[in-house]
């Protein structure tokens, strides 16, 4: 006849941690909520967009736009994304994206993307891409009412 075996506290905390774990998993995937890495959330901008997987060319903290935003400028060989990624309460979330379609080729293609600041001022962003070794300078005029 066997014993039963009496499950140790050491047991039982690595079997609550696994719970915590698979729940914040599926949470993560499901809910999209929960997010403990800024990057996690420009993944789901690139599926959301259906830009591909992306690499980082830089990344801003803008803040005038508030302490929790950060501001990504990704591209792969079809695409160019420029992404506010936020800090909530239930962790990091994709914000304002804008996205160009870098598939067609053409010399010089651009974009922009407005973050909201503290009152009624707006920050801007212009981006862009260029593919023809002959354009030297760009020039950039913004007029906003």
């Amino acid at each position: 006849m066997r014993k039963p075996q009496l499950s140790s506290r050491r047991g039982k905390a690595l079997q609550r941690v696994l719970i915590a774990a698979a729940a914040l998993f599926l949470a993560n995937r499901f809910l999209l909520v929960g997010l403990l890495l800024p990057m996690q959330a420009l993944r789901y901008c690139e599926e959301r967009e259906g830009t591909g997987r992306t690499s980082v060319i830089c990344r801003d903290w803008p803040q005038e736009a508030g302490w929790n935003q950060l501001v990504y400028l990704t591209e792969n060989e079809n695409a160019t994304m420029l992404a506010g990624v936020k800090l909530n309460l239930f962790g990091w979330s994709g914000g304002l994206v804008s996205t160009l379609d870098c598939s067609v080729s053409a010399p010089l293609q651009g974009g922009w993307m407005s973050l909201p600041q503290e009152g009624s001022k707006r920050l801007f962003y212009v981006f862009g891409r260029v593919d023809d070794p002959a354009v030297a300078r760009v020039e950039i005029l913004l007029q906003y009412k």
